[in-house]
């Protein structure tokens, strides 16, 4: 609590909080930094994989594999969804 009063940011307590639910001891402020960065570990990874799977779906597609359609319905998105996640997170335009 001491380090959301002093950096003004209630989710310190919530990281604790969510960290102390899973079973976790959370008694220092080191413990409440290291979840923060395993939970960005988490995070980091989770986007890669995405980013990964859409740059490969966007070789497929490009290289005649698969139909844009086909792409977007075994990544449970519409063609325009997809369409714009690829142009945001690739900056590749289909």
């Amino acid at each position: 609590q001491l380090l959301a009063a002093v950096a003004n940011d209630q989710r310190y307590i919530s990281v604790a909080e969510e960290a102390m639910s899973k079973g976790k001891e959370i008694k220092t402020m080191c413990k409440v930094f290291d979840e923060i960065e395993e939970r960005g570990i988490r995070k980091g990874k989770e986007e890669g994989r995405t980013e990964g799977e859409l740059y490969t779906y966007a070789k497929l597609i490009s290289d005649g594999i698969v139909s844009i359609q086909q792409a977007a319905e075994r990544l449970n998105l519409t063609v325009p969804k997809l369409k714009q996640k690829m142009k945001t997170v690739l900056g590749i335009t289909l």
